[in-house]
């Protein structure tokens, strides 16, 4: 089996891009010391990056290189989506073992490259060093018109909390992934969801449109710190009601089966890559009708005027507080 060791650093960026051919918005791509692209007139350039670390955000037990590579296009397109943005160009930079086989980085590059051009994104640079583990990142760059763009700082007392598609996807996906394979195979739509998420970039582009949506980010780290953190950069709080809370009937069964909460999973478990957004009550009904062809939108919740206070209100009716417990890869780790 040819590894990295045998084919060498130059040759493997030669194999890896041979097919890439630039568009007549690249006027300098791979091949030199930085790369130089033309963005429209009149827009701001967006930049983002996010980056898949073995024994960090995955394990090979649970994943495969074309998977991966398709996360890691993903998670970053999604980022540009929370923005209302359209993708444009990416730099990849991977860090690998010289002994690693060939063919893994070739099916790698094979998943990033189909789920970037799926958006019309094309790779114009990046880096590659030696590692003792597998380690890759993508810088993002993308274009938005300045009216459109949306921020974490705009959510209002009485506005409206939203989301898009269903919740507890992620976290469930990852329990199921470290299940037999027998119980695998019976919830193969959820496993896939985990390993290959979509990013809602056609609904932020829509919601990017709409002056009345308020704020916006994406869900990777999960509902209760991805909404602390719009309430933190607005100086609001929020109240959400749990029988809102959109879930789709395969979850809820994996969660009965393993014994484990569809609601800590929703609000703690990360990686739905869905948007959630605040929209006051009378632009409602034409977010839904913009989204409807697109992506399905529930109503989770209200913004309230109490700074930093995030309230769940629970099924039973009674109100009690939300710990944010985003992802922090300093405590978590």
């Amino acid at each position: 089996m040819k590894t990295l060791r045998g084919l060498g650093e130059f040759a493997l960026i030669e194999r890896l891009t041979r097919k890439i051919k630039p568009s007549e918005a690249v006027t300098l791509g791979i091949g030199d010391d930085a790369a130089a692209v033309s963005v429209p007139p009149g827009h701001l350039l967006l930049s983002t990056i996010d980056s898949q670390v073995e024994g960090v955000h995955f394990e090979w037990p649970l994943t495969t290189p074309e998977n991966l590579g398709h996360k890691l296009a993903a998670i970053n397109l999604s980022d540009i989506a929370a923005m209302g943005g359209t993708p444009l160009y990416g730099l990849v930079n991977l860090a690998l073992p010289p002994d690693l086989p060939i063919n893994r980085v070739q099916e790698f590059y094979k998943g990033l490259l189909r789920q970037l051009s799926a958006y019309n994104t094309e790779i114009v640079g990046g880096n590659v060093s030696a590692s003792p583990n597998f380690v890759s990142g993508l810088t993002l760059l993308g274009k938005i018109l300045p009216k459109n763009m949306k921020k974490r700082n705009g959510a209002r007392p009485g506005d409206f909390i939203c989301v898009t598609g269903s919740l507890g996807k992620g976290a469930a996906g990852l329990a199921l992934a470290r299940e037999s394979d027998s119980l695998k195979k019976e919830n193969q739509a959820i496993l896939k969801f985990w390993q290959t998420p979509r990013a809602r970039v056609r609904a932020g582009q829509i919601l990017g449109n709409l002056p009345d949506v308020h704020a916006m980010i994406d869900i990777s780290d999960g509902l209760a710190g991805d909404l602390a953190h719009i309430c933190k950069a607005s100086h609001v709080g929020a109240i959400v009601e749990e029988t809102a809370l959109p879930v789709d009937k395969s979850i809820q069964a994996l969660a009965i089966r393993l014994k484990k909460s569809v609601l800590n999973w929703i609000l703690h478990g990360g990686e739905d890559y869905e948007l959630l957004f605040t929209v006051p009550e009378e632009a409602l009904s034409e977010v839904r009708v913009r989204l409807n062809a697109v992506v399905s939108v529930s109503v989770v919740g209200k913004i309230t005027d109490k700074p930093g206070e995030l309230v769940l209100q629970k099924r039973n009716r009674i109100v009690e507080k939300i710990e944010p417990n985003a992802w922090d890869h300093f405590l978590t780790i």
